[in-house]
């Protein structure tokens, strides 16, 4: 029984979280609390990380590009958390390939562009929160009065040069910028927090982030550093810019692919040991290339 009620005195409410409560709801008005109705639904997550993280969710607009299996998951989790706004980015037509990766998406959506199929299913999600599509090719404009209207920007990428050419200019908009891929059951994530400060007590923290070209071109010194880091990181480094250099997404020369990672990786100070067989680099990124 002691149990039972330590459990339930975790979840209880207390009075002065109550009085927090009514006090946000009560300040609707001003446009900074939240409605009682609101309050009602977000209400487990509310008690998890409280009134004034939900409220700083609800003003943050997100830029998400590329919807692809990484980047669905994300918009459904935002979506369905309350934040305030969500743009989705992707002119990509639909294959049936995409059916498999994509959960808003129908066979009737084959032929049309990514994120106008995906729109209506994503916003049945949660009626409270603003999502809208952007049909300019974000990566290929790199459009800075778009991409200055939004407080993070995440991208699904398809190769290097993608990741570094927004996070450039994220860096440039000061805006915190995500990257994150999958290839069956790995992938990567990569992040620039672009001075993000927070506060975990009284004193304001900043968070300084390297770019992800300094990330992917500063050599380890000394090299045996590069045995700290998994195998898959190499791997996938020296994949996709072997796929993206030589045009081979397939992978069709073996030989080629293990000479590239050699000259690729050389230049780091990075052994070619810590790449996984040419072979499992095929397997591991078929699904992605």
């Amino acid at each position: 029984m002691a149990a039972k009620r330590s459990r339930e005195e975790a979840f209880a409410t207390t009075e002065a979280e109550d009085q927090v409560m009514e006090e946000n709801i009560a300040h609707k008005e001003d446009g900074k609390g939240i409605s009682e109705d609101e309050a009602a639904i977000y209400d487990r997550q509310i008690r998890l990380w409280g009134l004034e993280t939900q409220n700083r969710m609800r003003q943050a607009s997100l830029l998400l590009i590329g919807l692809n299996g990484a980047n669905v998951e994300v918009a459904k989790n935002l979506v369905l958390g309350g934040v305030g706004s969500v743009a989705i980015c992707d002119p990509t037509i639909v294959s049936v390939h995409d059916l498999s990766a994509n959960f808003f998406l129908s066979s009737s959506d084959v032929g049309k562009p990514r994120a106008s199929a995906c729109l209506e299913r994503i916003k049945e999600l949660n009626p409270r929160v603003n999502v809208s599509v952007i049909e300019e090719d974000l990566i290929s404009t790199l459009n800075d009065s778009i991409f200055q209207n939004f407080g993070i920007v995440c991208l699904e990428p398809s190769n290097l040069s993608q990741i570094g050419s927004i996070d450039s200019l994220c860096r440039k908009l000061h805006i915190p910028f995500f990257a994150v891929a999958l290839h069956g059951l790995f992938g990567f994530f990569f992040t620039d927090h672009n001075g993000h400060q927070y506060k975990p007590d009284k004193q304001v923290l900043t968070v300084s982030s390297p770019s992800f070209s300094d990330c992917f071109t500063t050599p380890f010194v000394p090299p045996t550093r590069a045995n700290r880091v998994p195998k898959l990181y190499f791997s996938l480094q020296a994949a996709y810019s072997y796929a993206e250099t030589n045009n081979d997404p397939s992978f069709s020369n073996r030989d080629s692919l293990l000479s590239f990672a050699k000259q690729h990786l050389g230049g780091l100070n990075v052994p070619i040991n810590r790449v996984f067989d040419p072979s499992q680099l095929k397997s591991l990124l078929f699904f992605s290339f």
